[in-house]
């Protein structure tokens, strides 16, 4: 050990101390890893409304009210069945789904009233209905 290089000078009542000099550790860290850990397919969006054509979410909002308001007035059961016949789930499941979706009103910061209109829930209930490219997180819905 030397004193002052890696050791704290050494003289009595002296409460200082060394630090080692690591350089710009950060910068490096991260550029090492950059991209290494990413999730392949999961940050890609496409399609008419999207965060590049929608910046604000006011066609998209607009477009979840005008389908919830569309399933609200379909046949339940209809909509039930189709869904329970191409996801293989108990029927009794996807109706306690959809009351809780579409028709139950909770007490919420805005009051006693339904659960807005989501877009992202409305594609998963699409594609939960048509049958087409379901998607894992559909069924988490």
């Amino acid at each position: 050990m030397i004193p002052g290089v890696n050791a704290p000078p050494m003289h009595p009542w002296c409460r200082s101390t060394t630090v080692p000099h690591v350089g710009n550790w950060r910068d490096k860290f991260f550029k090492e890893r950059e991209g290494k850990y990413q999730v392949e397919g999961c940050f890609i969006e496409s399609g008419a409304l999207n965060n590049k054509s929608d910046e604000y979410g006011i066609k998209r909002n607009r477009h979840a009210q005008i389908y919830y308001n569309s399933v609200r007035n379909r046949d339940k059961q209809i909509e039930i069945s189709k869904i329970a016949k191409n996801t293989n789930i108990n029927k009794n499941l996807i109706q306690r789904v959809y009351e809780h979706i579409f028709e139950n009103k909770y007490l919420l910061e805005s009051g006693f009233k339904q659960f807005d209109p989501d877009f992202y829930m409305a594609q998963s209930w699409q594609r939960l209905r048509e049958g087409k490219n379901i998607k894992k997180m559909d069924i988490i819905m």
